[in-house]
């Protein structure tokens, strides 16, 4: 999802209205390929639905070279420290903090907090998704280099924000 959000936004499409007020059929459905479409049509670079995921994870790969040169890596995937320690509270969107629950019952999240070794557990099988490296949160040649980003690993290597595997 994160990929495919990244290419949608580079295409400055609505993710809020798009495509529901502009290709929506009768069905309600449209067509989940019109994002590759257009994004053949602008850029003249043939791309199906799995060239276009391509294209939003070098879009985000891009993303996550800058945030290491600017602010590290995993040091500083974090939340800030109240999500830790105060319960969730009413919001005006959500008063209840109602979210889904196992097998669909809902159920509210008022009151509850973030626990730091879950978020640290999730933050490992993310970077292990991602390609990157676990205990350091940083990008590794290998993934770059799949993604075509020879340049971005040599410039990051130079910075000691690369990993070699």
């Amino acid at each position: 999802i994160q990929d495919r959000s990244y290419v949608k936004e580079s295409l400055i499409l609505c993710d809020w209205l798009w495509p529901n007020l502009h290709v929506a059929s009768g069905d309600h459905v449209g067509d989940p390929a019109v994002e590759s479409k257009i994004f053949s049509a602008v850029t003249g670079n043939k791309v199906d639905e799995e060239g276009l995921y391509l294209v939003g994870e070098r879009i985000f790969n891009l993303r996550r070279a800058i945030t290491a040169r600017e602010r590290g890596g995993r040091e500083s995937d974090t939340l800030p420290e109240y999500m830790f320690t105060v319960g969730l509270v009413e919001g005006t969107e959500n008063p209840k903090c109602l979210a889904p629950g196992k097998d669909g019952e809902v159920i509210s999240l008022k009151g509850t907090v973030v626990e730091k070794e879950k978020f640290e557990r999730m933050k490992d099988e993310y970077y292990q998704l991602r390609g990157w490296d676990v205990a350091t949160g940083l990008q590794t040649r290998p993934k770059l280099e799949q993604l075509g980003l020879q340049d971005i690993a040599k410039n990051l290597e130079k910075r000691g924000l690369l990993m070699v595997a």
